[in-house]
């Protein structure tokens, strides 16, 4: 799993708008470490995105700072070669799911770079709403830009804030 999981990570275009803790270039080390190590750190919850036993990607959350313990934050990425095919959307979907099923969690939220209307759009399709939008303040490898913050709740409320 390694090397696909560093194939597929291991492209500046993947790496742009994820925060600069990502490493871009993703060598084989790195996703041997995020395998062993990094996947549960701080009370994170990961999955690898599989399509055909290659690991594609990655999707999970992790619980905010200064946030109750039921609000975490939703992170994924996925090798540049398989954008636009609807599989980020179908992981987001099923993600969202699980920990809504299996956790405490009442609310996932996801930041996301204003650049990235891609990411927006497949939030959007997974039930995920933009709450507001934070001027200049997401830093990310490829700047900073306009943080756009997306919420679903478990009870499908409205209103994060």
């Amino acid at each position: 799993m390694p090397p696909s999981l560093a194939a597929n990570g291991n492209s500046p275009k993947v790496a742009a708008y994820l925060r600069n803790i990502f490493p871009s270039p993703f060598y084989i080390k790195d996703a041997k470490w995020w395998i062993k190590e990094g996947f549960h750190k701080e009370g994170a919850m990961n999955r690898a995105i599989d399509l055909d036993g290659q690991c594609i990607g990655n999707i999970g959350c992790h619980p905010m700072k200064d946030h109750p313990e039921h609000i975490v934050e939703l992170g994924y990425w996925i090798g540049e070669s398989h954008w636009n095919k609807g599989i980020i959307s179908r992981a987001i979907s099923l993600f969202t799911d699980y920990v809504f099923a299996n956790t405490n969690v009442k609310i996932m939220t996801a930041l996301v770079a204003e650049p990235n209307k891609a990411s927006m759009k497949a939030l959007e399709d997974c039930g995920y709403n933009c709450a507001r939008i934070n001027k200049k303040s997401l830093k990310v490898r490829a700047g900073v830009f306009d943080e756009y913050v997306y919420f679903r709740s478990k009870s499908h409320m409205h209103s994060l804030f």
